[in-house]
C-alpha cells in the first residue's frame, strides 16, 4: 500500500501598521455677518463704537475641530455700505473684489451671542476663493 503524503505549506503574513494620530475633521458653520474690521453686525457693537457707523458686509464661518472647538474663522467680503440703526440695503461687490479673510483661534465675545473675529492670520487668499465658497 503506498500511502501518499500531501504536502501543503502555509504561508501567514502579518501587516503592522503604525500607530499615528489620524486627520483631523474640520466642519464649518455659519455665523453672523461682520463688517470690514471682524466685529459683527448689532446694535450692541454700535454702542461700543459710539453709534459710528459699520461698514462692510462679510460672511462669516466658525470652523470647527473634531470636539467642537472653534479653530479658524473664515470670512469672504460680499458688500460694501454702511449699517446704522434702521434698515439700510448694502451693495454687493464685484466678483473679483471679493477677499477671503482666515483668522486662526475664536471669536471674543462682548455679549452672549455677538463677538468680535480673532486677530488677522492670512489675508487676500483670492485663489483660495473656490475652495473657500464650498463652505459657504
Amino acid at each position: 500500500m503506498n500511502a501518499r503524503r500531501s504536502s501543503t505549506k502555509q504561508r501567514w503574513v502579518a501587516l503592522i501598521t503604525l500607530p499615528i494620530q489620524a486627520l483631523y475633521l474640520l466642519k464649518c458653520v455659519p455665523d453672523r455677518v461682520t463688517d470690514d474690521s471682524g466685529a459683527m453686525i448689532s446694535e450692541v457693537i454700535l454702542k461700543r463704537k459710539q453709534y459710528r457707523p459699520q461698514e462692510g458686509r462679510w460672511l462669516s464661518r466658525s470652523v470647527l475641530d473634531h470636539v467642537g472647538h472653534e479653530c479658524f474663522v473664515v470670512r469672504i467680503r460680499v458688500g460694501s455700505g454702511f449699517w446704522r440703526r434702521g434698515g439700510e440695503a448694502p451693495s454687493s461687490v464685484k466678483l473679483m473684489e471679493r477677499i477671503v479673510e482666515i483668522r486662526e483661534g475664536s471669536w471674543s465675545y462682548v455679549s452672549s451671542s455677538i463677538g468680535v473675529a480673532p486677530g488677522m492670520w492670512n489675508y487676500d487668499y483670492h485663489n483660495l476663493f473656490d475652495f473657500i465658497l464650498l463652505c459657504f
